[in-house]
């Protein structure tokens, strides 16, 4: 926390308020929710440990999820069978830190999209990107050498367009007295907002393949 509370763009919010006041709250708020974003961390790798003792721990090997045979193709997630019983023990597995990160998404079920971008946040912590912002961490990849310049301008403009259209339906909700989420109903879309949406789609299996041959041998899809 010290550490995080002598970052530059929180310095700098002692700067940008009119009164010493002012710029205490400032200050305090922004390591508030830096605190909280510390604290989700620990929930997050405690729930990735709670899901392998309940779904893998104790069970056959050939009954394994789908999520855990799958990323065993990776190398990232292994299953040694110690004593030969067939049965899974927490001692017989190897889980490789980077799982928790990457494997999470699919486990909770979440959108094929909300893991590309854990994806990108992945390759971020990879290659020590301390940029916050998803299309900034993107940016810096791209000027180090990590993406081509076509694939992050692809990224970049698929992103945009996702927010885009996530926001116009959070609108239109609100508009008509229900509670704003982040689901967009292809049917409320025009034809071109669906053909740009296609778009995205392939932008984003482009960007799974470059991962996928870089790095791994296997992405869920």
């Amino acid at each position: 926390m010290a550490g995080t509370a002598a970052l530059p763009h929180v310095l700098m919010r002692f700067f940008t308020t009119p009164s010493v006041r002012d710029a205490r709250w400032s200050a305090g708020w922004s390591l508030l929710f830096i605190a909280l974003l510390y604290l989700t961390a620990p929930a997050y790798a405690a729930f990735a440990r709670y899901v392998v003792l309940k779904d893998v721990v104790g069970k056959p090997i050939d009954q394994l999820p789908d999520w855990a045979q799958k990323w065993a193709q990776t190398g990232l997630f292994k299953v040694i069978d110690k004593n030969g019983d067939g049965i899974i023990q927490w001692a017989e597995l190897d889980l490789h830190r980077d799982i928790v990160v990457l494997a999470t998404p699919e486990i909770a079920g979440l959108t094929m999209l909300v893991g590309y971008f854990v994806m990108a946040r992945a390759l971020a912590l990879k290659y020590k990107v301390s940029e916050t912002n998803t299309l900034q961490r993107m940016e810096k990849l791209r000027d180090m050498g990590v993406l081509y310049e076509e694939l992050y301008n692809n990224l970049r403009e698929a992103f945009l367009l996702l927010q885009e259209l996530r926001l116009k339906s959070q609108i239109n909700k609100l508009q008509r007295g229900e509670t704003p989420d982040n689901y967009v109903n292809p049917e409320e879309l025009t034809k071109i907002e669906k053909d740009l949406l296609k778009d995205a789609f392939k932008v984003v299996e482009e960007f799974q393949n470059f991962v996928e041959t870089k790095y791994l041998t296997y992405i869920p899809r």
